[in-house]
This record gives structure tokens, C-alpha cells and sequence, in this order.
């Protein structure tokens, strides 16, 4: 019985860590973005997206990729969409992608990331706006 508590500990801590890495790769790609907007100002970033939104496989916003769909895990999440990112700590399937969306003086950064734990897809996402003053 001691042997089956510790099997369930390690799992335990193992979802910890990958749900920290994933959430780690959401605010990287918002990080990125932030910093393409410092560098080569917002017109530039605006020009990165669309009314109804532009996916790139990271915050660098170079690669035009697929997008992650709105909505929660399992039914958004699958080996076939976003891009892969690789987990360099903790074995694991991600799935990145970074939607870029422009309405007239704003622009929402939505960056979303799925991972494979346990045979089930979790999700997380996260979003930032930048405005034109």
C-alpha cells in the first residue's frame, strides 16, 4: 500500500508540472508578443492580425499557423491542431498557437496552449490587449 501512495504521489506531481510548464508557455508567447509590439510598434502588430483573427505558432508572430478553437478541453484539444511545441523538461504532448485579432484602435493577443496528460487533453489560455493612443 505504501508503494501505491507513492505511485499516486509522483503521478500527482507529475499533472503539476505539466500543467506549470503549459501555463509557463502561455505568458512566454504573450511575453513575446509584448515584445514585438515594443519593437516594432503597434501599427505593425495590428497589421499582424484580422477582424476575425490571424493564428501564428508562437508570440514571435512570424509562422502562420492553426488555431486552437475557443472552448474547453478535451473537444478543442487533439493531435491534429495548434503547433507542437516541445517540452523540455517533462515528456508531454503541446500544442501552441497564438491568435492575433484587430478592431479599429485595439489589438487582443489570445494565446492558447494543449497538452496531452494521462490519455486527456487539458487546456489553457490566456489574452492581452494592446491599444492604439
Amino acid at each position: 500500500s505504501i508503494t501505491l501512495l507513492l505511485v499516486q504521489i509522483s503521478s500527482a506531481n507529475n499533472t503539476a508540472k505539466l500543467r506549470n510548464q503549459a501555463s509557463s508557455y502561455v505568458d512566454q508567447a504573450l511575453e513575446k508578443v509584448r515584445s514585438f509590439d515594443q519593437k516594432n510598434g503597434w501599427v505593425n502588430l495590428s497589421l499582424k492580425g484580422s477582424s476575425s483573427g490571424i493564428c501564428y505558432v508562437d508570440g514571435t508572430l512570424v509562422s502562420v499557423g492553426s488555431c486552437i478553437p475557443a472552448g474547453s478541453a478535451p473537444a478543442t484539444c487533439g493531435i491534429a491542431v495548434g503547433n507542437p511545441v516541445s517540452g523540455p523538461f517533462y515528456a508531454a504532448s503541446y500544442a501552441m498557437s497564438v491568435k492575433i485579432i484587430t478592431n479599429s484602435n485595439q489589438v487582443q493577443a489570445v494565446s492558447a496552449i494543449c497538452w496531452l496528460d494521462k490519455n486527456t487533453w487539458n487546456k489553457i489560455e490566456s489574452n492581452t490587449y494592446f491599444y492604439d493612443y
